[in-house]
């Protein structure tokens, strides 16, 4: 069975590492499978990406083709958004989606794949939801829940936004193009799966519910001491680990409500960073930091969960973000808030902690309960271990999905 992936990026970013994750797994479970990506930071042969001069040109030019469309919306919401106004002019040429008996999508975002491409693309087609663009218009997550159920109209189009509605017209063309009852719709997380099955663009689409397969073989638990020193961090500190690209910028992320949490502990702990860039200012802090930076191998993030305490992942909305379920298989407690997927994965007061959106006092105390825990005998991370290696455990997985992709050449 031949199966292929299209992705914006193979490594970069959560959501491309997670595509490329369910790649391999397909790989392991004996299926000939394909990636075709935007931007490749792999050296994976069997991921591909436009090599000729013009193509490796182009494909450079659509996220900047992205963003000059973009412009002409004038909001101040903050949300990341997508437009996609562009064709690949590759598509059927290099990468021949017919040859193929499933489509896998991941994440489609800064201009790499038109809604006249994707829906042009032969069945069954199988879109694994990373984050929420393909059920709302140009945003890849939003609280306007009015909109994903309703259809995105000129009555409930947001009083922040000026110009031209490029959320309502990029949700039109997705209605338009997309043969939805030809797509089968899988939720990384629980959350985000009934936000689809709810949602006015993509009803009509079959729904499923599949977690990110993990190599629990990288993501073990190692010595604490040595991996401290691996990374020059204090040896007898409590240390919180967080960890997003971009994070000061992003206000979903959160960093603004760790930085409140950090300032009402009543224990002292040192902050680790990574994910990084140099020059991220730390400056409002009220406890030590050390910013280790991007990490080039998952063998070191493995390290560097293992170095921690406790991981806060203080985002105000996520679906099943990669940092979590790292940190779990590295026996870390987790603290979040109680939204999106972080359910799925965090089980409050046993794994990690669950606090009450989006309560800096409930952070703090989330990230004291962890510590507490660490220091008499460590139960948390035991079972934070334990539930990963069942949810995301890549055998099953994969057998999962070869019962799915039988299931869907039989019906045809």
């Amino acid at each position: 069975m031949k199966v292929l992936h299209l992705s914006t990026h193979d490594l970069a970013g959560g959501a491309a590492r997670a595509a490329y994750r369910v790649h391999r797994c397909l790989l392991r479970a004996g299926l000939d499978s394909r990636m075709f990506v935007r931007s490749k930071t792999s050296k994976d042969p069997t991921v591909g990406v436009r090599t000729d001069l013009f193509g490796r040109f182009y494909f450079q030019v659509l996220p900047l083709l992205d963003r000059l469309y973009g412009k002409r919306l004038k909001t101040d919401d903050g949300l990341q958004r997508s437009f996609n106004p562009a064709s690949t002019l590759s598509l059927r040429r290099y990468v021949r989606p017919a040859e193929y008996d499933v489509v896998m999508l991941h994440f489609l975002g800064q201009g790499f794949l038109s809604c006249r491409e994707i829906g042009r693309l032969p069945g069954p087609v199988v879109w694994l939801l990373h984050d929420m663009w393909p059920f709302s218009g140009a945003e890849h997550y939003t609280d306007d829940q009015t909109r994903l159920s309703d259809g995105y109209t000129r009555r409930n189009r947001p009083a922040n936004q000026r110009g031209p509605d490029l959320d309502r017209r990029l949700w039109e063309a997705k209605r338009k193009h997309w043969n939805v009852a030809n797509m089968t719709v899988l939720g990384a997380s629980r959350w985000i799966s009934d936000l689809a099955r709810h949602s006015r663009l993509l009803s009509a689409a079959r729904h499923g519910v599949m977690p990110y397969p993990l190599d629990l073989r990288i993501f073990q638990p190692q010595d604490k001491a040595a991996a401290r020193r691996l990374f020059g961090l204090p040896p007898e500190r409590k240390l919180v680990l967080f960890g997003a690209v971009g994070a000061l910028k992003d206000r979903r992320k959160g960093f603004d409500l760790l930085t409140e949490g950090l300032a009402r502990l009543k224990v002292p702990v040192d902050l680790v960073v990574f994910g990084n860039r140099p020059d991220d200012r730390f400056d409002d802090l009220s406890v030590p930091y050390h910013a280790v930076g991007m990490l080039a191998d998952e063998y070191s993030l493995a390290m560097l969960y293992s170095a921690a305490d406790v991981m806060a992942v203080p985002s105000r909305i996520d679906n099943l973000p990669q940092t979590v379920l790292e940190s779990l298989a590295c026996g870390t407690p987790c603290v979040a808030f109680n939204v999106g997927g972080m359910p799925d994965m965090i089980r409050h007061r046993e794994n990690g902690y669950l606090a009450s959106p989006y309560s800096a006092d409930e952070l703090a105390a989330g990230i004291e309960w962890a510590i507490e825990d660490q220091s008499t005998g460590g139960r948390a991370s035991i079972r934070a271990r334990e539930h990963v290696a069942a949810m995301c455990d890549e055998a099953e997985i994969g057998r999962k999905y070869i019962e799915l992709f039988q299931s869907l050449r039989r019906t045809r």
